[in-house]
C-alpha cells in the first residue's frame, strides 16, 4: 500500500500512534531533573550542576541532532524516522530506569535524547504531507496538545507516583508503556507499508547538504528563531530544571504543591495551544503578533520571579508568572505556521530543525548557567536528607539572566515578518 494513498482511517491511526511516540518522548524530556531534582541529588550525592547536567546533556544531544533529523525527515519521510528513533528511545528509557551509577544515568538520558530528537520533526513532516493551508496549524496544535499529556503526566501524577513507588519503578513503568506504544506503531506501520524510507531528495535533488545550506542562508527566519529560542528556553528551564526547586526553596511550597503550580502552567499552555489557531484565524491569520506577545509574556514572567527570589509572593501571582512563561509554548502551531509560510515545502522540516537547534542550544545554555549560578551565588544550605536549599542571591542572578534573554527575544520578535497565513514562496531550487 502506498503511504500517500492510505485510507483516512489508516492514516489517522498511524498519525495517532506517531503522536503516542512523541508523547512518550516528551515525557522523557521534561520529567528529568525538575520534579525529582532533590531525589536524584540525594540518591547519587550530586551537586546542582551535576543534576542540571542531566537536562543539559539531554538537550545538547537533542539540539545537535535537529539539523540532521530535519533533513532526514525531508528526505526519508517521518514514518520511517519515527520507527528508527522509537527503538533508541525505548532502549534509553529502560537504561535510565535501571541505572546504578551516575554514568549510566547520563547514558540513559543521552539515548532517550537521540530517540526524542527525531520525533517532533518527523511528526511535523507527516502533518505537512497530509494537511495543507489553514488546517496545518490546527492539526499541529492538536497533535502538540495531545502529546502534551506527556508533559502533564510529568508533573503532579509523576511526583505522586514517585512518592508512592520510587523513581526507578516509575521510570520502569514508563519504559514498558513506551515499548507497548512502539510495538503498536510498528505493527500499524507494517500494515500500511509506511515504514520504508521514501528517499525524497531535498533541495531539488541536490541532497541534504544543499537543503541545509539553503535553509541556513534564509535570514528571514532568524528573528523568529531568535524570539522563539529565548522565550521557549526560559519556559522550559523553569518547567524542567529549576521551577519546582525554586518554589520549594524560596516560596516555601511542598514538592507536590510546587509540582502542582508547574501543572497549572502546562495546562494553561496546552489550552492556549488548542485555542491559538482559531484566535489567529479570527484576526486574519496574524502570526507576528503571537510571537511578540509570547516573548513579552516571558519577560513579564522573569521580572515577577526575580521579585519572588526575595519575597514570598501570593500564589496567584506565582501562577500568573508561570502562565506568562508558558504562553509562547502555546503559540507553537501559529509560530510554526509562520515559518512554514516563509519557506518552500522542500525544506520545511530542515528549517524547523534549525529552529529546534537554536532553541535547545539556548535551553542547554540556560540550564547549565542556572545550575552554575545557583552553586556560585546561592549559598546552598545542606538539609538532613542530603538535598541543598539555595538562597535568594542564586535565584536572583538566574532570573536576571532570564530578563536579559527575554528582552533580546522581544527585540527579535519585533523584527519578524508577518505572513497572514499565506505561503510567500513555493520553491527556491
Amino acid at each position: 500500500m502506498e503511504h500517500a494513498a492510505l485510507p483516512r482511517s489508516q492514516r489517522n491511526l498511524l498519525i495517532a500512534l506517531m503522536i503516542g511516540m512523541y508523547l512518550c518522548s516528551y515525557f522523557q524530556r521534561v520529567s528529568v531533573p525538575g520534579p525529582i531534582f532533590g531525589i536524584l541529588q540525594e540518591t547519587f550525592r550530586l551537586s546542582a550542576v551535576q543534576v542540571a547536567g542531566l537536562g543539559t546533556f539531554y538537550l545538547l544531544t537533542y539540539a545537535a541532532l535537529q539539523p540532521l533529523s530535519g533533513a532526514w525527515a525531508d528526505r526519508f519521510g517521518g514514518a520511517f524516522l519515527i520507527a528508527a528513533g522509537g527503538l533508541v528511545l525505548t532502549l534509553g528509557a529502560f537504561c535510565f530506569a535501571a541505572s546504578p551509577t551516575p554514568k549510566l544515568l547520563y547514558l540513559g538520558r543521552i539515548l532517550t535524547a537521540l530517540g526524542d530528537g527525531v520525533m517532533y520533526l518527523a511528526l511535523v513532516k507527516e502533518i505537512d504531507r497530509y494537511f495543507r493551508g489553514d488546517s496545518f496549524a490546527f492539526v499541529l496544535s492538536l497533535a502538540c496538545v495531545l502529546s502534551g499529556l506527556g508533559a502533564l503526566g510529568a508533573t503532579v501524577p509523576f511526583r505522586m507516583t514517585v512518592d508512592a513507588v520510587g523513581w526507578r519503578a516509575t521510570f520502569a513503568g514508563v519504559a514498558l508503556f513506551t515499548l507497548a506504544v512502539y510495538a503498536a506503531y510498528l505493527a500499524q506501520g507494517r500494515r500500511c507499508g509506511a515504514l520504508h524510507p521514501r528517499h525524497h531528495n531535498a533541495a531539488g535533488g541536490h541532497g541534504l547538504i544543499r537543503a541545509f545550506r539553503i535553509a541556513a542562508m534564509r535570514r528571514i527566519n532568524y528573528p523568529i528563531m531568535a524570539a522563539l529560542s529565548c522565550a521557549f528556553g526560559i519556559a522550559f528551564v523553569i518547567q524542567v530544571v529549576i521551577g519546582v526547586k525554586f518554589l520549594t526553596d524560596r516560596q516555601n511550597l511542598a514538592p507536590a504543591a510546587a509540582a502542582g503550580c508547574i501543572l497549572v502552567m502546562l495546562i494553561f499552555s496546552l489550552c492556549w495551544m488548542a485555542a491559538a489557531p482559531a484566535v489567529s484565524r479570527f484576526f486574519g491569520n496574524n502570526r507576528r503578533g503571537f510571537l511578540i506577545a509570547g516573548t513579552a509574556a516571558a519577560l513579564t514572567a522573569a521580572v515577577i520571579l526575580f521579585a519572588g527570589a526575595f519575597w514570598e509572593l501570593p500564589r496567584s501571582v506565582i501562577l500568573f508568572a508561570l502562565c506568562c512563561a508558558g504562553l509562547q509554548g502555546g503559540n507553537v502551531g501559529v509560530t510554526t505556521a509562520q515559518l512554514r509560510e516563509l519557506n518552500p515545502p522542500e525544506i520545511v522540516a530542515t528549517v524547523i530543525g534549525l529552529l529546534n537547534t537554536f532553541t535547545y542550544l539556548m535551553i542547554s545554555l540556560l540550564a547549565a548557567l542556572s545550575g552554575w549560578l545557583l552553586d556560585r551565588f546561592g549559598s546552598g544550605t545542606p538539609l538532613p536528607d542530603g538535598e541543598i536549599r539555595y538562597s535568594s542571591g542564586g535565584y536572583a542572578t538566574v532570573f536576571l539572566l532570564f530578563i536579559a534573554v527575554a528582552g533580546a527575544g522581544l527585540f527579535a520578535a519585533l523584527k519578524s515578518r508577518e505572513t497572514h497565513g499565506r505561503r510567500t514562496t513555493e520553491r527556491t531550487f
